[in-house]
């Protein structure tokens, strides 16, 4: 198996298949060390990336990855509308690369999945349409990505990569591949286990979360502030630093489904879990009400919704809670208004959002602070106390407003 060598010395080419906040990213920084090819059906990113990324050859077209010896799929696995796994993105990536793998070919899959799909569902389409079989003429191997988007401190280079081949030399061999890139690899002991690390990682985050969601809950009736309790807890050296608040995005709040549908095949038992599930999703309603009960009090039905995106300072708004908020108000009638320059509004084509300029809204009856983007942070609490008609009140989900506030002059919540 010379794979990497034959990469590192340029004789042959890896290609990523998948372009989005996974592969691009995994894709520059290959290229800075080995030929690279960028292959993805949107033919606009295709045409975007060519102009920004000369290092690298980018298609939409499958013979021209054709010749390349190690490839690694990094499509989305979300869920669909019933909240179970959707996997057509890999199977069909699967599908299309099988038609062009060659002997000896390596394929390395990255994207998230329950144990066992890499060797039970893909592996059996690449051995049907390339006639080539497993572990012999064709080499699988599994590296979950890790990706933080907008994390300063946890990269992609420097932040632990966990391999599984086939077999061992795949393994070493894999090792090898990332470690041109990656500061440090784990080999794993098997495909299924580092699929199950993955799957581990996000559902005990979500899990956590949870526990944090359902103990502001006793808090707040204590009239206690979970933020100080945390504060407090976490000088002990064991423990686990979480917050309250929406859990959205494209892991944390879709991986723990994997979790739970692998769970009812096994027919085990997945109790924490759904229940984490439940709490987290739950925290819609709870805001809601809160929004709701306030306006009341206030006599008043005009919104401004800060931030739109799953979490701070990203464009991002898959799965964003926060747009169920905005749903939710807008079906019982509430004026709703949304400050959010960062939010991708190419992939909100669906939804009907009335996006204002910070600057030109007034007479406002409440702020929902949902997201604290860093420019939210920078604005003048005294610019804020402005937007209001009367009785100002400001909801944030966190606590970042909670000592600029004057309350003489504001209500303040947080959540």
């Amino acid at each position: 198996m010379n794979i990497f060598n034959n990469l590192l010395s340029k004789q042959e080419s890896i290609c990523i298949i998948g372009l989005g906040y996974v592969g691009l990213p995994l894709a520059t920084l290959f290229s800075e060390k080995i030929n690279v090819i960028g292959y993805d059906l949107d033919k606009d990113k295709i045409e975007k990336y060519k102009s920004q990324y000369k290092k690298m050859f980018f298609t939409d077209k499958l013979n021209q990855i054709k010749n390349c010896s190690c490839y690694i799929i990094a499509v989305p696995t979300p869920i669909d509308e019933n909240n179970r796994p959707d996997l057509n993105c890999v199977i069909k990536a699967t599908e299309n690369i099988s038609k062009i793998l060659k002997a000896n070919d390596l394929v390395i899959y990255e994207s998230t999945v329950y144990p066992g799909v890499t060797e039970n569902i893909c592996v059996p389409i690449i051995e049907r349409n390339s006639k080539l079989r497993y572990n012999k003429d064709i080499f699988i191997g599994y590296s979950p990505e890790r990706i933080n988007p907008n994390d300063k401190i946890h990269n992609l280079k420097n932040t632990t990569k966990i391999v599984a081949g086939c077999n061992k030399t795949i393994t070493k061999e894999m090792k090898k591949i990332y470690g041109m890139i990656i500061e440090n690899v784990y080999e794993a002991d098997n495909i299924k286990t580092a699929e199950a690390a993955k799957l581990i990682e996000n559902t005990q985050r979500d899990v956590n979360i949870a526990l944090m969601n359902e103990f502001e809950n006793l808090c707040e009736k204590l009239d206690i502030n979970i933020y100080h309790v945390i504060k407090a807890a976490r000088t002990k050296w064991n423990f686990y630093e979480c917050y309250p608040g929406l859990v959205g995005g494209h892991c944390i709040s879709v991986d723990p489904y994997y979790y739970i549908a692998l769970a009812e095949k096994l027919n085990v038992g997945s109790n924490i879990v759904q229940t984490a599930r439940h709490i987290n999703e739950n925290m819609v309603n709870k805001i809601v009400k809160i929004i709701i009960d306030e306006l009341q009090k206030n006599e008043g039905n005009k919104i401004l919704i800060m931030g739109i995106t799953y979490k701070a300072n990203i464009d991002d708004i898959r799965n964003s809670k926060v747009l169920d908020i905005i749903d939710k108000l807008q079906q019982m009638g509430i004026e709703t208004f949304v400050y959010d320059n960062l939010a991708n509004r190419k992939a909100l084509k669906n939804k009907k959002l009335h996006f204002v300029d910070f600057d030109n809204i007034n007479n406002v009856n409440l702020i929902l602070f949902s997201v604290m983007h860093d420019e939210f942070k920078k604005i003048p609490i005294q610019k804020i106390e402005k937007k209001f008609k009367n009785n100002p009140i400001i909801i944030e989900i966190g606590e970042t407003l909670k000592d600029k506030c004057d309350y003489n002059k504001i209500k303040y919540i947080s959540i």
